[in-house]
């Protein structure tokens, strides 16, 4: 009996070091994963879980060496709402995405040059989907996506007018967004950059920029690319 006693006592010991380590080594886990993928430096300070929702705090999304802005993308929250039941299946439903406080820097060498940080770090990230797509990866759907407080910050690095604050989208909302290929993260991020490029380059009319934010890589034609694409007139040139 005592023995018993024993082993019972040393597998809940075991059992909670084991959840203690997994839980405060996942944000390091993930962001080293993601930064890998990126090709920039990325942090998650915090995860949270709950029977019905994920959520994530401060995350960083840094910028390519050369680059001026200091992050490319900055999140204060993200929640995800959706039953932990549902990662099991095929294809897992989120039924909203909410971003909170979120601050985007975009940043191109020059007005005439398409060439930026955000299409260097989205054909990183492409690449890698491209890759892991034939894995047997999960399907992602996304009901409801939506971004609240977005500021963005534009600079021209080879312009002395410095940077440019453009004005601030205080809502934006998405409905039934879906992505397929590479761990369900990377369609995460993936999907959320998508839509806040896509939504910004059109409310600013940055459209003669969209050539360069994601040509075609050389593993196939992106997810994001025929995203943004889509968006706008046969009249916008997208050259591979």
């Amino acid at each position: 009996m005592k023995r018993f006693a024993y082993f019972f006592v040393a597998a809940i010991f075991t059992l909670f070091c084991l959840v203690f380590f997994t839980w405060n080594y996942l944000p390091y886990w993930v962001s080293n994963s993601l930064s890998n993928k990126m090709g920039v430096p990325v942090s998650i300070a915090h995860f949270n879980f709950t029977p019905r929702a994920i959520d994530v705090y401060k995350t960083t999304i840094g910028n390519p060496k050369g680059y001026v802005l200091s992050n490319a993308l900055t999140v204060d929250s993200l929640e995800a709402k959706t039953p932990l039941s549902r990662f099991f299946k095929d294809t897992i439903v989120l039924d909203e995405v909410k971003l909170s406080d979120v601050y985007l820097g975009l940043e191109f060498d020059s007005m005439l040059n398409s060439r930026g940080n955000w299409s260097v770090i989205m054909n990183n990230l492409s690449a890698s989907l491209n890759s892991e797509s034939s894995k047997g990866s999960k399907n992602l759907l996304i009901k409801s996506l939506i971004i609240k407080n977005l500021q963005i910050d534009l600079i021209f690095k080879n312009d002395n007018k410095g940077i440019r604050h453009l004005k601030p989208i205080p809502l934006m909302a998405f409905n039934n967004i879906s992505g397929e290929g590479g761990p369900l993260i990377d369609q995460l991020t993936n999907i959320v950059i998508s839509e806040i490029l896509k939504e910004v380059f059109s409310i600013n009319n940055l459209k003669n920029m969209l050539n360069g934010i994601l040509r075609p890589s050389s593993q196939g034609i992106s997810p994001l690319y025929n995203s943004l694409k889509s968006l706008f007139s046969q009249e916008t040139e997208f050259n591979p």
